[in-house]
């Protein structure tokens, strides 16, 4: 059997989406052989070298030919031409977005086609064209009971709906090392995309928390790791609020090893997206970064709704509150701040979770699960 990959994007160190991505041409090399796995990014340049395995020789061969992957009008000539040389058994699109190229090549070849949801882009209205070619898939690939519900409430054939929860290597998201352990200082940890679209997540109300949370933890740092459009925004918050230099974001961290050591070295992460439904939807799909840092024996503090209640089990793993009252999130930071020996029971009960649930081998089984369906 061979498998296709159409993907958005796929730097892994730069949001789930890209993650989810990796693990799902991960599940796929392993179970029909990585020469049979053929992913194709849209957007981006990948070298060969930091996919390994995930982008086989003929598109390697693409890419010295191209210098880097092509953009999407590219890809859309360059497709066809390049199922009927890899003649794929099954063609996987990693977003809505993707959805027409696959329906366009099942019409062509006969090929199927999944699509993968996630969350916000299908929970809302979806344009026409989507639609219809997540309507025509084979099976749409949810990664949430939540996503899975409301895909049902929009039509799509209850049948087709397949719950894949993601999975990932949780011997590398571990616990502290003797080279990176929690500071001394607390330290309260955020990752994610810095988007003026995504400021749903909550970063700036955690920001605006801290002079107030200053008075009682006058050590207390807040890192984010991530970058985009709305970090300027943050940093001129923070400097508004006298709180510039207790507020530290680090850009994109892209080297696996010390993307890992960020967990470890926080105490608390905390990701307070909100959840608003209607034609215009925001929040978690499911939240990947809150399964990571459970790995790494973290308690988590996140927003009700959504696929956040998936990932994070209310007071046991971590707390979840209403993303829109202020004094919850401050009494959910300040109450596992107090209680250090509450925080590690709480990490050390989301590790097991997340290694019983979560791990890799359980979603490669899986998927080979939904090949054979």
């Amino acid at each position: 059997m061979r498998i296709l990959i159409l993907a958005t994007e796929l730097s892994p160190m730069t949001g789930g989406i890209q993650r989810y991505t990796h693990a799902l041409a991960s599940a796929a090399a392993k179970a029909v052989g990585p020469a049979n796995v053929l992913v194709l990014p849209f957007n981006g340049s990948y070298p060969a070298a930091q996919t390994e395995y995930l982008l086989n020789d003929k598109l390697a061969r693409l890419q010295r030919l191209w210098g880097v992957v092509p953009r999407r009008w590219v890809h859309a000539l360059h497709l066809r031409r390049l199922i009927a040389e890899f003649q794929p058994d099954l063609i996987i699109c990693n977003h809505v977005e993707l959805a027409a190229h696959g329906r366009r090549a099942k019409q062509q070849s006969g090929t199927p086609y999944w699509v993968v949801a996630y969350g916000i882009e299908v929970w809302g209205d979806i344009p026409p064209d989507q639609a219809d070619a997540l309507g025509k898939s084979d099976c749409v690939v949810a990664i949430s009971k939540v996503t899975q519900e409301i895909l049902a409430v929009k039509g799509i054939l209850p049948r087709k709906i397949e719950l894949l929860f993601y999975g990932f290597d949780t011997n590398l998201f571990s616990p502290k090392t003797e080279s990176a352990s929690a500071s001394a200082a607390p330290v309260l940890l955020t990752v994610c995309r810095l988007d003026a679209a995504e400021r749903y997540k909550g970063y700036d109300r955690v920001v605006e928390l801290m002079p107030d949370l200053l008075k009682e933890f006058p050590a207390l740092r807040y890192r984010i790791v991530g970058d985009g459009t709305d970090r300027a925004r943050v940093e001129e918050l923070a400097r508004t609020l006298g709180v510039q230099a207790r507020v530290e974001i680090t850009g994109f961290v892209r080297e696996v090893d010390k993307f890992v050591d960020e967990y470890r070295r926080s105490n608390i992460f905390v990701m307070p997206s909100a959840f608003e439904g209607g034609s215009k939807p925001r929040g978690e799909g499911f939240g990947i970064v809150y399964l990571e840092a459970a790995a790494c024996g973290k308690p988590v503090i996140a927003a009700k709704g959504g696929g956040a209640a998936e990932a994070v089990a209310d007071g046991e793993t971590g707390l979840l509150i209403d993303a829109a009252k202020r004094d919850e999130l401050r009494s959910a930071i300040e109450r596992l701040l107090r209680s250090p020996e509450e925080a590690q029971r709480m990490g050390a009960a989301g590790r097991l979770r997340v290694t019983k649930l979560f791990s890799k081998e359980r979603f490669e089984e899986r998927f080979s699960e939904l090949l054979r369906k």
